[in-house]
């Protein structure tokens, strides 16, 4: 029994008005319908047909087990019941209370999201328009004289072809209305396939953007061959070997190659959702089986010096000269200037073949001036650093002097009474170890000064407010070696420079 509809309804007559219901009610039902819920069992007389109600927020309803005599008639009218008499009542169920039903849910007409977009009908014809021109109306001359208005496409290439052809003065091997085709796109289609594979081919790659071939223009033998060569094609799948358990050093090597490959910040593996990611890969980790970033810093420095070590000794090892690169910029947010350097050598593996070599060897900070001798200052400390140059080792120096007495002969010569008595080869000036450590030791009294100079070497800013502080600094640079026994020697040397620096202060 529909709510808020008394039985009284069931036995006035129905008539058709044009009046509709009050907003909130339902239309009667018809006596078929009420017939119909009589042959019914006592369950289904306490089930609920509702129709749409309009849409509200909330809204209140009764249950379908209230009897008809408590529902109130409308219009203040009494209702007969007789019709009801001698009919076994069912069991009626105790009265509910009012209840708020929400509606939540959005029909379809509400739901509706973004519409997808509708095909151009120019556009599933590009393809064809590579080959075949729009779609024309054409007037021809049949045999009998007779004009005959056609509508087709022509195709481009049989046309021009046979324009070609008669300004050869030759006799084309297709007529012109065979060059005209009246059926659909895909009789035209059709006559790609047959006549003009290759050159719709390379249309379709050579348009920007590229245009897909439609499979009506492949001829079968084409298709056939790209499926089956589809089928044999394999991905290639990069196969990166996992660790085969778990280790400390496995999960550290990883997050520090995680931080230096992605640049990702140092304090990554402090992060407390970082390492619940690392924890829910192995829930029995323990709060030491994580890294640190303490520990990825260690790390990553220990590794940049092993490299740097391997770097050293692979450049050593090499035969021949090394031929170096290298660049300087100046970075436009940080006004910071940087020189990068490269090295390029020959290497020779176990089995005697060549193998050209080209390494990173040097990403350094610049200060100071991108001048020639400030620039190569950093340039000879890289190479240092590698072992292209250096005071025991120096690959440079020791390849010039062993080459040299071959190129240039002996540097010097010893003559008595006009005549040659001693040559002094090349390799007689190679300076040993302690040469080498007074050359270390003169070069660091020198860096303090070359540090100072640099203060006062700027294009965009004054430095003259720099000049006491750092004659001040070099003097108490200066003063502190002159107390210390290892510069005995440059004693004499570094007073006349400190007096030198009093004639600023006079």
């Amino acid at each position: 029994m529909k709510p808020n509809q008394s039985s009284s309804s069931k036995l006035l007559p129905q008539k058709r008005t044009n009046t509709r219901p009050a907003h909130g009610t339902k239309w009667p039902a018809s006596s078929s319908e009420d017939d119909d819920h009589k042959d019914n069992d006592n369950d289904s007389q306490e089930e609920e047909i509702e129709e749409p109600e309009p849409r509200r927020s909330k809204h209140k309803k009764r249950k379908a087990s209230l009897s008809d005599n408590e529902q109130p008639a409308k219009g203040g009218k009494e209702t007969d019941n007789e019709g009801d008499q001698g009919e076994e009542e069912p069991e009626e169920e105790p009265e509910e209370e009012l209840e708020e039903v929400e509606i939540e849910d959005l029909n379809d007409r509400h739901s509706r999201g973004i519409p997808s977009t509708l095909p151009v009908k120019k556009d599933s014809t590009r393809d064809l328009l590579l080959i075949f021109s729009d779609r024309t109306k054409q007037d021809f001359v049949n045999k009998s004289g007779n004009s005959t208005i056609l509508e087709g496409r022509w195709c481009l290439v049989c046309k021009a072809a046979y324009d070609s052809t008669l300004k050869d003065g030759h006799r084309p091997s297709r007529p012109l209305n065979k060059c005209f085709l009246q059926g659909a796109n895909t009789t035209c289609r059709g006559h790609i396939m047959r006549f003009h594979f290759e050159e719709y081919e390379q249309r379709c790659n050579a348009a920007i953007p590229n245009i897909l071939m439609n499979h009506a223009c492949v001829p079968p033998a084409v298709q056939k061959e790209h499926e089956e060569g589809d089928k044999q094609k394999k991905l290639a799948f990069n196969v990166v070997k996992g660790p085969a358990e778990f280790t400390r050093l496995g999960v550290l090597e990883s997050v520090a190659k995680h931080t230096a490959v992605d640049n990702q910040a140092l304090i990554l593996a402090d992060k407390i959702s970082f390492r619940n990611c690392l924890t829910s890969m192995r829930p029995k980790s323990k709060s030491a089986d994580l890294p640190s970033t303490h520990d990825v810093s260690v790390y990553i420095h220990n590794a940049f010096v092993m490299t740097l070590d391997k770097l050293k000794a692979d450049i050593e090892k090499a035969p021949g000269k090394v031929s170096c690169t290298a660049d300087s910029w100046t970075a436009d947010t940080t006004k910071l200037g940087y020189l990068g350097m490269t090295a390029h050598w020959i290497d020779i593996d176990e089995f005697g073949c060549w193998k050209l070599r080209a390494e990173v060897v040097g990403f350094q900070l610049i200060h100071g001036t991108h001048a020639g001798s400030n620039l190569g200052r950093y340039f000879v400390g890289l190479c240092d650093r590698v072992g292209i140059m250096s005071h025991t080792h120096s690959k440079a120096i020791n390849l010039f002097v062993i080459q040299a007495d071959q190129l240039y002969g002996p540097i010097m010569t010893q003559r008595t009474n006009g005549r040659v008595t001693k040559k002094i080869p090349w390799t007689d000036f190679i300076l040993n170890d302690s040469d080498w450590k007074r050359v270390e030791e003169a070069k660091t009294i020198m860096m303090d000064l070359n540090r100072v100079l640099h203060y006062f070497s700027a294009e965009k800013q004054p430095t003259l407010y720099h000049a006491i502080p750092a004659i001040k600094n070099l003097q108490m640079a200066w003063e502190d070696k002159l107390s210390k026994l290892v510069y005995a020697l440059y004693h004499d040397a570094i007073r006349d420079g400190l007096a030198k620096l009093l004639k600023y202060y006079s």
